[in-house]
């Protein structure tokens, strides 16, 4: 608070402009002056026009990661199409597709659970970098049971921020620490 009351004194002039881009801000242009004047129309009409070559430049940005993004995915979805292509047997599908994803995420493991509509229960499907109690500790879940279950029965993304914390986690959690 003291650091913007010494700007404020030392620079009180001042001039926000907004940058736009496709009906929304994606930030402001400030410029500051020490000098006791105000700016002038001609300044503040040139301060827009900084404002929008900085709108250009930050969607330009935007628009290359994007490219950037959905062509790691092309080459993902391609490498996968490959590996599925070779697939020596059904089951190896969904490993494959598994391991793909925990790949693409960068998380390490993953795991498929089919629902069984005789038993009402998830069943492990595929797993990947999960350790051996874990995989066979949740080859089966119930409805409604654990964040995996209940994202089956609610059919809704269920996101755990704290592992250790959730109730829900748990009581699916049948490896010890």
């Amino acid at each position: 608070a003291s650091g913007s009351g010494m700007l404020a004194s030392r620079y009180p002039w001042r001039l926000t402009v907004p940058i736009p881009v496709g009906g929304r801000t994606l930030g402001e242009f400030y410029l500051f002056r020490a000098a006791p004047c105000c700016f002038t129309a001609e300044e503040n009409e040139r301060a827009r026009g900084f404002a929008s070559i900085f709108a250009v430049l930050l969607e330009q940005t935007r628009l290359r990661r994007q490219q950037a993004r959905q062509r790691e995915i092309l080459v993902t979805i391609r490498k996968l199409a490959e590996r599925l292509t070779g697939a020596s047997r059904p089951e190896a599908t969904a490993e494959i597709g598994v391991e793909t994803c925990a790949e693409a995420f960068g998380s390490g493991m993953a795991s498929l659970h089919l629902y069984q509509e005789q038993s009402q229960r998830l069943v492990m499907t595929a797993a990947f970098g999960l350790p051996v109690p874990f995989v066979t500790g949740n080859a089966h879940l119930a409805l409604g049971v654990g964040a995996c279950g209940q994202s089956a029965q609610r059919r809704t993304l269920i996101v755990v921020e704290n592992v250790m914390a959730d109730p829900d986690w748990k009581s699916t959690w049948h490896v010890a620490e």
